[in-house]
Protein backbone atom coordinates (compact mmCIF):
# COMPACT_ATOMS: atom_id res chain seq x y z
CA UNK A 1 0.00 0.00 0.00
CA UNK A 2 1.53 3.71 -0.38
CA UNK A 3 0.83 5.89 2.33
CA UNK A 4 0.46 9.54 3.17
CA UNK A 5 2.29 7.99 6.34
CA UNK A 6 3.44 5.70 7.75
CA UNK A 7 1.69 2.06 8.03
CA UNK A 8 0.32 1.25 12.15
CA UNK A 9 -0.55 4.95 12.31
CA UNK A 10 -3.90 5.88 12.63
CA UNK A 11 -4.91 8.82 10.59
CA UNK A 12 -2.48 6.79 7.98
CA UNK A 13 -4.39 6.86 4.22
CA UNK A 14 -3.75 4.95 1.36
CA UNK A 15 -3.67 7.41 -1.77
CA UNK A 16 -7.25 6.04 -2.79
CA UNK A 17 -8.54 8.15 -0.01
CA UNK A 18 -10.19 11.46 -0.12
CA UNK A 19 -9.22 14.06 1.79
CA UNK A 20 -10.86 17.31 2.79
CA UNK A 21 -10.12 20.51 4.35
CA UNK A 22 -13.11 20.45 6.97
CA UNK A 23 -14.22 23.35 9.75
CA UNK A 24 -14.21 22.51 13.11
CA UNK A 25 -14.90 24.32 16.11
CA UNK A 26 -12.59 26.01 17.81
CA UNK A 27 -12.70 24.53 21.59
CA UNK A 28 -12.55 20.80 19.76
CA UNK A 29 -9.56 18.65 20.24
CA UNK A 30 -8.40 15.53 17.92
CA UNK A 31 -6.07 12.90 17.59
CA UNK A 32 -5.03 11.50 13.95
CA UNK A 33 -7.42 8.23 13.22
CA UNK A 34 -10.49 9.75 15.41
CA UNK A 35 -13.72 8.89 14.02
CA UNK A 36 -15.83 12.25 13.14
CA UNK A 37 -18.85 13.15 11.24
CA UNK A 38 -20.63 16.05 9.74
CA UNK A 39 -22.90 18.01 12.20
CA UNK A 40 -25.40 19.79 9.14
CA UNK A 41 -26.95 22.09 12.12
CA UNK A 42 -23.47 23.61 12.31
CA UNK A 43 -21.77 22.72 9.16
CA UNK A 44 -18.91 21.31 11.44
CA UNK A 45 -17.21 18.45 11.68
CA UNK A 46 -17.47 16.99 15.37
CA UNK A 47 -16.14 13.91 17.33
CA UNK A 48 -18.61 10.88 16.29
CA UNK A 49 -20.20 9.19 19.61
CA UNK A 50 -22.15 5.90 19.90
CA UNK A 51 -24.85 4.88 18.37
CA UNK A 52 -25.14 7.93 15.58
CA UNK A 53 -27.09 7.11 12.48
CA UNK A 54 -27.66 9.03 9.35
CA UNK A 55 -24.63 10.77 9.19
CA UNK A 56 -21.72 11.54 7.44
CA UNK A 57 -18.62 10.40 8.76
CA UNK A 58 -14.96 10.48 8.08
CA UNK A 59 -11.66 10.16 10.14
CA UNK A 60 -8.73 12.80 11.21
CA UNK A 61 -5.78 12.32 9.43
CA UNK A 62 -4.26 14.46 11.29
CA UNK A 63 -3.82 15.90 15.25
CA UNK A 64 -5.81 18.97 16.09
CA UNK A 65 -5.49 20.93 19.75
CA UNK A 66 -7.54 23.84 20.59
CA UNK A 67 -7.80 27.22 19.13
CA UNK A 68 -9.48 30.83 20.04
CA UNK A 69 -11.32 30.39 16.86
CA UNK A 70 -13.00 28.15 14.46
CA UNK A 71 -10.47 25.98 12.24
CA UNK A 72 -9.79 23.52 10.06
CA UNK A 73 -8.71 19.91 10.26
CA UNK A 74 -8.15 17.45 6.93
CA UNK A 75 -10.01 14.40 7.11
CA UNK A 76 -10.88 11.39 5.19
CA UNK A 77 -14.36 11.14 3.88
CA UNK A 78 -13.75 8.09 1.74
CA UNK A 79 -11.15 5.19 1.00
CA UNK A 80 -8.66 3.19 3.25
CA UNK A 81 -7.85 4.57 6.06
CA UNK A 82 -5.85 3.61 9.59
CA UNK A 83 -8.27 3.79 12.82
CA UNK A 84 -8.10 1.85 16.36
CA UNK A 85 -10.60 -0.82 17.04
CA UNK A 86 -12.05 -1.11 20.33
CA UNK A 87 -12.82 -4.86 21.06
CA UNK A 88 -12.27 -7.52 18.46
CA UNK A 89 -13.45 -7.07 15.01
CA UNK A 90 -13.77 -10.51 12.82
CA UNK A 91 -12.14 -9.91 8.99
CA UNK A 92 -14.38 -8.08 6.74
CA UNK A 93 -16.57 -7.08 8.77
CA UNK A 94 -18.26 -3.54 9.02
CA UNK A 95 -17.79 -1.26 11.91
CA UNK A 96 -19.74 1.66 13.44
CA UNK A 97 -18.48 4.28 16.23
CA UNK A 98 -17.27 2.51 19.19
CA UNK A 99 -17.97 3.84 22.79
CA UNK A 100 -14.20 4.66 23.36
CA UNK A 101 -13.74 8.23 21.68
CA UNK A 102 -12.00 7.72 18.48
CA UNK A 103 -12.59 4.19 17.66
CA UNK A 104 -14.44 1.89 15.97
CA UNK A 105 -16.15 -0.81 16.78
CA UNK A 106 -17.55 -4.43 15.34
CA UNK A 107 -21.00 -3.76 13.67
CA UNK A 108 -23.38 -6.49 14.19
CA UNK A 109 -25.35 -6.50 10.55
CA UNK A 110 -28.11 -8.12 11.87
CA UNK A 111 -29.39 -5.73 14.51
CA UNK A 112 -27.03 -2.76 13.59
CA UNK A 113 -28.57 -0.45 11.11
CA UNK A 114 -26.56 0.45 8.04
CA UNK A 115 -27.39 3.66 8.62
CA UNK A 116 -24.38 3.56 11.67
CA UNK A 117 -21.66 2.41 9.46
CA UNK A 118 -18.14 3.37 9.42
CA UNK A 119 -16.81 1.54 6.86
CA UNK A 120 -15.35 -2.18 6.55
CA UNK A 121 -12.67 -3.89 8.50
CA UNK A 122 -10.11 -4.85 5.58
CA UNK A 123 -6.51 -5.97 7.50
CA UNK A 124 -4.57 -4.99 10.13
CA UNK A 125 -2.35 -1.92 9.79
CA UNK A 126 0.84 -3.75 9.00
CA UNK A 127 -0.34 -3.62 5.52
CA UNK A 128 -1.30 -7.69 4.91
CA UNK A 129 -4.42 -7.46 3.81
CA UNK A 130 -3.43 -7.29 0.06
CA UNK A 131 -0.67 -10.12 0.14
CA UNK A 132 -2.76 -13.16 0.01
CA UNK A 133 -2.72 -14.17 3.57
CA UNK A 134 -5.42 -14.74 5.39
CA UNK A 135 -6.79 -11.38 7.37
CA UNK A 136 -6.70 -11.74 10.89
CA UNK A 137 -8.99 -10.83 13.74
CA UNK A 138 -8.12 -7.22 15.31
CA UNK A 139 -7.92 -7.26 19.20
CA UNK A 140 -8.98 -4.10 21.26
CA UNK A 141 -6.45 -1.14 20.34
CA UNK A 142 -5.01 -2.18 17.27
CA UNK A 143 -4.67 0.11 14.36
CA UNK A 144 -6.59 -1.34 11.78
CA UNK A 145 -7.20 -0.56 7.73
CA UNK A 146 -10.95 0.12 7.15
CA UNK A 147 -12.31 1.51 3.98
CA UNK A 148 -14.95 3.86 4.60
CA UNK A 149 -18.67 3.92 3.39
CA UNK A 150 -20.91 1.26 2.62
CA UNK A 151 -19.66 -1.22 0.77
CA UNK A 152 -17.59 -0.52 -2.80
CA UNK A 153 -17.99 3.48 -3.02
CA UNK A 154 -17.33 5.59 -0.32
CA UNK A 155 -19.41 8.03 0.65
Amino acid sequence: MVLQTAAMIPGSFHTDAEINQVPVAAADTYAAGDVVFLDPATDTFKAATTGMTLKRFGVAVEASAATAAVKKLRVAVSGHVVVKAQGAIAPSNRVKVGTTTGRVAEAVEATDAATTIVGTYVGKAEGNERDGTTIPAAADGDPIWIKLGLGGGGF
